[in-house]
């Protein structure tokens, strides 16, 4: 998680993790509410299905999402893809 960035968005997979631009600070969890709030649209689920699990004043963190529904498999192969062609 990167926090102060200039907008919020999924970069992709990074060093075997999924590395996420946040727009908001990392002061008073609002950076984490934004993590949220954008894993919740990403995998269509309500925000109480999001849950930072381990890291939440961290920028590695742990995050469980309950449910995600059909477009998981989808996001991941489309990072995975991403990340491939981004490789030398």
């Amino acid at each position: 998680m990167q926090p102060g960035a200039s907008r919020t968005e999924v970069t992709g997979p990074h060093g075997g993790r999924l590395k996420v631009r946040l727009a908001g600070a990392a002061i008073d969890g609002k950076a984490n509410a934004l993590l949220i709030e954008l894993l919740g649209e990403l995998f269509s689920v309500p925000l109480r299905n999001v849950t930072i699990v381990r890291g939440s004043t961290q920028r590695h963190k742990t995050i469980q999402i309950q449910n995600p529904g059909a477009r998981m498999p989808a996001l991941i192969a489309a990072w995975e893809q991403s990340a491939k062609e981004s490789s030398p």
